[in-house]
């Protein structure tokens, strides 16, 4: 088989949610081609669905090493410092995927969500008021970064900080 042919058998069990066989299959690609960013990337979000972060962030670093201005990568690679609990790095590397790619809205509630978790409150809200007003940004990105605050919640991390958000854009 070629690295394309082992990729998408790696994707197909993705979308199963078969991330330990879907792992095997982006392994052999880049077996066969390192350099294969597809191949890393799809293995990054198996790991980070297996929650082996440092894993995942080994991953996209791999990216980021062969393409410095992969701006998705920059952004994910944020996402995993935020779940290994380093906002400070989620918060640099959210800003270089903006920098790259303006659009890039997931990554600007990373650096919300990473700001709440430093515990500068009023800045966080603020970011969050201006993010869920965007009219530009589609409701499934802001349904993901309501989740997120729930996640707090349920971890009882800045719980009462991240109810009030949750509070004012759900309607709860």
């Amino acid at each position: 088989m070629n690295t394309f042919t082992y990729k998408r058998l790696g994707d197909i069990y993705y979308s199963r949610k078969e991330y330990k066989n879907a792992i095997i299959y982006y392994d052999s690609a880049l077996k066969i081609d390192n350099y294969y960013i597809s191949a890393y990337m799809g293995r990054s979000f198996c790991h980070n669905r297996l929650e082996n972060y440092k894993e995942a962030l080994s991953d996209l670093q791999s990216i980021v090493n062969l393409d410095s201005t992969y701006a998705s990568a920059l952004g994910n690679l944020g996402w995993q410092y935020y779940c290994l609990g380093d906002y400070e790095n989620c918060i640099i590397y959210s800003k270089k995927a903006i920098n790259l790619k303006g659009d890039s809205d997931y990554a600007k509630f990373n650096i919300a969500l990473s700001m709440l978790c430093l515990g500068h409150i009023q800045e966080a809200k603020e970011q969050y008021e201006t993010l869920m007003q965007d009219e530009k940004i589609p409701s499934k990105t802001k349904k993901g970064a309501i989740k997120d605050l729930d996640d707090l919640v349920e971890k009882d991390l800045m719980k009462k900080e991240a109810q009030d958000i949750i509070n004012k854009y759900t309607g709860i």
